[in-house]
C-alpha cells in the first residue's frame, strides 16, 4: 500500500526539481535565441540560489522525510550554482571574470547568513588562489556550502531543543 503523504513529500522534491530545470531552459534558451553568450544562463544561477535558500530557511524546521527531502533540494541547488559558473568560466577569461561576480553573489544568496563570512575568506585566501578564476569560484563554494551545511546542524539542534522545552512544557 501507498502511503500518500510519502508520495506527497517526493512531489515537493520533484516540484523543487522541475522549478531548478524550468530556471536552466528558460535562461538556456533565452542564450540560444539571441546572441549566445550565455549570460543568462549564468544568471540563472541567482534565481536558482534563493530556491535554495528557501530549503535551507524551512528544512532544519521539519521533521522526518520532509527535512531530508528539503535537504536534498538545497544540495541540488548548490551543486547547480557551482556548476553553471564553472562551464561558463571555460568561455573566456572576460566572462569568467563576469561569472565570478555573478556566481558570488548567488553563493552568499543560497546560505544566508552563515555565507557572509565568505569576504573575509576570501580576503585570507586571495594570495594562495592567485589569478586562476576556477579555483576561486570552487574555493567560494566549499566555504558557502559549508558555512550553509554548519548553518543546517545549528537550526536542526536549535529546533531540536525549542521542541523538547515545549513538550516538556505540555507535560
Amino acid at each position: 500500500m501507498i502511503n500518500r503523504s510519502s508520495l506527497t513529500k517526493r512531489r515537493s522534491m520533484l516540484w523543487v526539481i522541475i522549478a531548478y530545470g524550468l530556471i536552466c531552459a528558460i535562461a538556456l534558451g533565452f542564450d540560444l535565441f539571441t546572441d549566445r553568450s550565455f549570460g543568462a544562463l549564468m544568471l540563472s544561477v541567482v534565481p536558482i540560489s534563493i530556491i535554495a535558500l528557501l530549503c535551507i530557511s524551512v528544512g532544519p524546521w521539519l521533521e522526518g522525510m520532509p527535512r531530508f527531502i528539503t535537504k536534498k533540494a538545497w544540495l541540488v541547488g548548490v551543486l547547480l550554482v557551482l556548476v553553471i559558473p564553472i562551464g561558463f568560466s571555460f568561455l573566456g577569461s572576460e566572462q569568467a571574470k563576469t561569472g565570478e561576480m555573478v556566481f558570488t553573489y548567488a553563493a552568499i544568496i543560497m546560505a544566508l547568513p552563515s555565507s557572509l563570512i565568505l569576504p573575509f575568506v576570501a580576503t585570507w585566501f586571495e594570495p594562495l588562489l592567485g589569478s586562476n578564476v576556477v579555483t576561486r569560484i570552487v574555493v567560494a563554494w566549499f566555504v558557502c556550502a559549508g558555512g550553509g551545511g554548519l548553518q543546517w546542524v545549528i537550526l536542526g539542534w536549535l529546533y531540536a531543543n525549542v521542541r523538547r522545552r515545549l513538550r516538556s512544557q505540555a507535560r
